[in-house]
């Protein structure tokens, strides 16, 4: 029984096409647009990128270089990201799907992208329980860490998982972990693939971490949210809540535990705060991190935290109170803050380490 469905997202949830950036750089720059194709966006430059061996910054940085270019980053980043647009059968599914299954997205994607679509696409990937991305997760399609990072998100054994790609290689690697896959193509409909798998908009309900929602059909709006793992009611919160949380999330960027253990493991420089309630600090947290609560870090950040282009990571209990919480530094001008999706409830679950109050 399929209880969760991985979606790809170029050319299945929107589509791509990298000479609208390409047009628009030559544009900028009067250079000629396969000079452009071949330095910004050479094959060996993008998988760096996109399994996060590089940053942002330095990438920028390579493509002015390479093109002998002295354009801002954020100019750069805005031409290079702009190539995205909504592929209406699989963002007219997604809502359907939401109630009954439990969706992941996994992408081969860089910073610079997944920012945008995150962006231009919150409504629809409002409805996914997990964005697996693989400059956070430091793993590509087709390699097989990639398809257990999306299984172990979703709560998921592989054979219950069904992944959508539009590239058979990269169907070929789901079905090497353990899941079913469907190559996607454009006027083959998806509807009817999934339904020889069992799945449809009312088929059986989840049952490995069940989230019941009931959506705006206009504006697809959370109005009551009930999260269940393990059999265990977690948590319930009321519709006017996920209302102001949903909106932050729209503004702000976020990471999954998995990245943010990857970023621990490698030694990088960042700042950890744990923003829950004093008690629950004591109980415990994740190593190397510092304690200021919701409420009390809009009033002492400046004095612990003084540089406003310092890289934050922001978590909570799930990552509600940390996106709430990441939207008011925005707005205090930090610009380089995160949420933790999933909380110390994921990072927990992933029985990654933890350390005692103090």
């Amino acid at each position: 029984m399929i209880e969760t469905i991985v979606f790809d997202f170029g050319n299945v949830v929107g589509f791509f096409d990298h000479g609208r950036a390409t047009r628009r750089l030559a544009e900028h720059t009067g250079l000629p647009e396969e000079l452009i194709r071949r330095q910004a966006m050479d094959p060996e430059l993008e998988i760096e990128y996109e399994s996060g061996r590089i940053s942002s910054a330095e990438f920028l940085r390579r493509v002015k270089e390479r093109l002998r270019i002295d354009h801002t980053d954020e100019l750069l980043g805005d031409l290079y990201g702009d190539i995205f647009w909504p592929n209406p059968e699989v963002c007219g599914l997604v809502p359907q799907l939401a109630g009954r299954y439990r969706l992941v997205l996994g992408s081969n994607t860089s910073e610079l992208h997944s920012r945008r679509f995150r962006r231009e696409f919150a409504e629809t990937l409002g409805h996914f329980h997990a964005l697996v991305l693989s400059h956070e997760v430091g793993q590509r399609k087709p390699d097989r860490a990639f398809y257990e990072h999306c299984h172990r998100r979703a709560g998921t054994p592989p054979d219950r998982c069904v992944f959508i790609d539009d590239l058979e290689q990269n169907i070929a690697g789901a079905r090497v972990a353990g899941m079913h896959g469907i190559v996607y193509r454009q006027g083959v409909e998806l509807r009817g693939q999934l339904a020889k798998l069992g799945v449809g908009a009312c088929g059986p309900a989840r049952t490995a971490d069940e989230t019941a929602v009931q959506s705006n059909a206009s504006q697809f709006q959370y109005t009551s949210v009930h999260i269940f793992k393990q059999g265990q009611i977690m948590a319930k919160h009321s519709p006017r809540f996920l209302q102001i949380v949903d909106e932050a999330r729209k503004r702000i960027r976020e990471l999954t535990v998995d990245a943010v253990k990857a970023k621990l493991d490698r030694g990088e420089k960042f700042h950890l705060v744990d923003v829950r309630e004093e008690s629950e600090w004591a109980k415990d947290h994740l190593p190397q991190a510092l304690h200021l609560g919701k409420g009390i870090i809009e009033r002492d950040i400046e004095e612990k935290l003084p540089d406003p282009g310092a890289e934050i990571v922001l978590y909570c209990g799930g990552g509600f109170r940390s996106a709430l919480a990441a939207d008011n530094l925005q707005k205090m001008g930090y610009s380089n803050v995160f949420s933790m999706d999933g909380g110390i409830r994921d990072w927990r679950g992933q029985g990654y380490p933890l350390t005692g109050g103090g």
